[in-house]
């Protein structure tokens, strides 16, 4: 209490931004607060689903003096609270994974997988990074000398995330959820490995995240699949060309779809054909739309699961 005179009948809480959360209806009260003092009131938010819920920021509500009406006030400090798609832990994701070169701005960026290792000195070649030289060995030889070494592979693995949900089609939300539910859990297994993951999905929005040790964790990863929205447009019209961008540092790619017909099957064929190693699961209520039965790449058949076989989890996949 800030001012000079006592305040009586105190609750806080919050606005509901969406109805998709609650909270408690009961809130606390604090009988009296004197000039210059304080207190703590708890108050509990529950989420029913995953998601960004933004908050304008608390209130203070008091009936005082005549117990008529609720006088509030409320504070302007808004903040954002992500809730993340609900997952069963993975043992193991079977992935055949090899390394390709990752030139400049990645292993700038941080020493994932071989670490730039010192293989020796050499003389300067027009070209070479200026930050290289070995003053001392130069102030000896009496000619520029850089240090030369190795260059950086690892494997990068691509999780591209299928959005699409027909407007028409009443189960396909209830299967969006379960595909984010399992992308969460091979993003779990993923970001325990020595590796740099990828993330692709494309709804209203197309995102595009980077993780691996030293950028990220995957609660950064997380933090993507709660805000990811549906989308009744083919997200593959944008989610393609992102992905091609990258194609030529790609070793493997986890493809969660929510169906199986031309156009994935195309996109699925398109990341083969530039030697990625693709898994492919299946996230639909049903059989899908083509049979995936002949589509076998190097890590394996299609694999077709309904959204309860998502949302709880298997071994492994």
């Amino acid at each position: 209490n800030s001012s000079r005179f006592s305040v009586f009948d105190l609750a806080a809480g919050e606005y509901r931004p969406d109805s998709s959360i609650w909270i408690d209806r009961d809130p606390q009260y604090v009988d009296c607060l004197q000039p210059g003092e304080s207190a703590d009131v708890v108050y509990s938010l529950t989420p029913q689903k995953r998601g960004a819920y933004d908050f304008s920021g608390p209130m203070a509500v008091t009936a005082f003096p005549f117990g008529l009406y609720n006088a509030q006030t409320v504070f302007k400090e808004p903040h954002r609270l992500l809730v993340y798609p609900r997952f069963t832990p993975l043992a193991a994701v079977d992935l055949p994974v090899g390394r390709k070169h990752q030139p400049g701005g990645l292993q700038m960026a941080s020493n994932i997988g071989d670490s730039e290792e010192f293989l020796g000195n050499r003389e300067y070649r027009p070209g070479d990074r200026l930050r290289d030289i070995h003053h001392a060995a130069w102030a000896r030889r009496g000619y520029p000398i850089v240090r030369e070494y190795q260059q950086e592979y690892l494997c990068r693995i691509a999780m591209v995330v299928d959005t699409y949900v027909p407007s028409y089609d009443s189960n396909a939300a209830d299967g969006l959820e379960a595909a984010l539910s399992l992308s969460a859990a091979i993003a779990d297994v993923l970001s325990r490995q020595e590796y740099v993951i990828d993330i692709f999905a494309a709804g209203p929005d197309l995102y595009h995240f980077q993780a691996g040790r030293s950028l990220a964790y995957l609660d950064n990863i997380l933090d993507i699949l709660a805000c990811i929205e549906a989308t009744n447009h083919n997200p593959f019209i944008t989610l393609a060309p992102a992905v091609a961008e990258e194609i030529g540092q790609i070793s493997t790619a986890v493809v969660v779809l929510m169906d199986w017909d031309e156009e994935r099957e195309k996109f699925v064929r398109s990341l083969r054909d530039f030697g990625v190693a693709v898994k492919v699961i299946v996230v639909k209520d049903g059989p899908p739309t083509h049979n995936p039965a002949g589509f076998v790449s190097d890590a394996g058949a299609v694999t077709v699961l309904t959204p309860e076989q998502a949302r709880t989890g298997t071994d492994r996949i």
